[in-house]
C-alpha cells in the first residue's frame, strides 16, 4: 500500500467516523468540535483528488467561517455549552430506510459513472482553470451575481433597520 491510498483512507476513516460521532453526540458542543474533524477530513479527500480550489474553499468558507460562528455561538450563550441533545427514536426506522435508499442510488451513480482510468486525466490545477474562466467566459455572469447577492444584502439590511425602528 502506498502512501497515498493510506492517506486516502485516513482521511476517509476521519470524515465517516468524525460525521458519525456529530450525528450520535448528545452533547451540542462536542458535535461542534467533531464538525471541524469533518470538515478538516473533506477538505483532505479534495486534496487528494486533486482539487486544490474545493479543499481552500472547504477551510476558508466551512472551517473558517460557518464552523467558527456556530462555535462562537454555542460558547457565548451561557447554557449551550453544557446542553445535551434528545435524540428521538420516534420516526429513526423511517430515516434508516430513507438513508438506505439514498446510499443505495449514490452507489448506483457510482458504479454507473464513466470515470476517467487513468491519472493522466486530472488536470494539474483546478484553482487556475476556474480563474481563468472566472475572468473571462464567465465574467458577466459572475459580476450580475454578485449585483444581485449585494442588492440582496442591501433589502435585507432596510428590513433589519425597518423592523427595528417599530420596536
Amino acid at each position: 500500500m502506498d502512501i497515498k491510498t493510506l492517506l486516502e483512507l485516513m482521511f476517509g476513516l476521519l470524515t465517516v467516523a468524525s460525521a458519525i460521532w456529530v450525528a450520535f453526540t448528545p452533547k451540542l458542543l462536542h458535535a461542534g468540535f467533531s464538525l471541524l474533524f469533518t470538515f478538516f477530513g473533506v477538505a483532505g479527500l479534495y486534496v487528494m483528488l486533486g482539487a486544490d480550489f474545493l479543499a481552500a474553499v472547504q477551510v476558508l468558507v466551512y472551517i473558517g467561517g460557518i464552523l467558527v460562528l456556530l462555535l462562537f455561538g454555542i460558547l457565548l450563550t451561557t447554557a449551550m455549552p453544557t446542553a445535551e441533545l434528545t435524540v428521538g427514536g420516534t420516526r429513526r426506522g423511517q430515516g434508516l430506510a430513507l438513508g438506505m435508499l439514498l446510499l443505495g442510488l449514490l452507489l448506483l451513480a457510482v458504479f454507473r459513472a464513466g470515470w476517467p482510468l487513468s491519472m493522466n486525466a486530472l488536470p494539474e490545477t483546478t484553482a487556475s482553470d476556474i480563474g481563468k474562466g472566472f475572468m473571462t467566459t464567465w465574467l458577466l455572469p459572475f459580476e450580475v451575481a454578485s449585483i444581485l447577492l449585494l442588492g440582496a444584502m442591501l433589502g435585507a439590511l432596510h428590513l433589519a433597520r425597518r423592523a427595528g425602528e417599530d420596536q
